[in-house]
């Protein structure tokens, strides 16, 4: 069993690496930023269970928040989105954080909750990843990740999220 647990983790953890370096192959080539994100969350898609992924960026006068470079199922629901940065503290929160945060859609209260886990739990979504993408330890951004199956992150560990936001940053 401990043979069998080893082989499992290595296997993994080679997995998680092949894919980091694929990210870093994407972004290194000369594609443009749209299709650098669809190539990018196809490669996301194999290890990650997810039904929409976008990047949130906050404006400079840190005001206004806007969805960029959606893919997914639902991405037409997130694409251009914006919102008040001020009022959203889940944002300010993870922009203030170099690790990820996991929200369960089902439970939170609807009626504080932030316009973009309304939205998605309109859409049926159940899960919310936000991992903050860093350059030269500032958070800049938020990759955010959305699933229909409840509790979709919590197996992915804090180290390989860290790990592709540092990649995609």
């Amino acid at each position: 069993i401990a043979y069998k647990q080893v082989n499992a983790t290595l296997e993994t953890e080679l997995t998680e690496q092949s894919m980091l370096a694929r990210i870093g192959q994407i972004i290194g080539s000369e594609l443009e930023l749209d299709s650098v994100f669809a190539e990018v969350s196809t490669e996301l898609s194999t290890l990650i269970d997810f039904d929409v992924v976008f990047v949130t960026t906050l404006n400079k006068e840190k005001t206004r928040l806007r969805n960029i470079f959606c893919a997914g199922k639902s991405a037409e629901h997130f694409t251009n989105r914006q919102w008040s940065g001020v009022t959203d503290k889940n944002v300010a929160q993870i922009l203030n954080s170099t690790h990820p945060h996991r929200v369960d859609l089902v439970v939170i209260d609807s009626k504080k909750a932030p316009s973009q886990f309304k939205l998605a739990r309109e859409l049926g979504l159940k899960s919310a990843l936000m991992i903050p993408l860093i350059s030269e330890g500032i958070p800049f951004a938020i990759l955010n990740l959305r699933s229909s199956k409840r509790h979709a992150y919590d197996n992915v560990s804090d180290d390989f999220l860290q790990r592709i936001g540092e990649q995609i940053a």
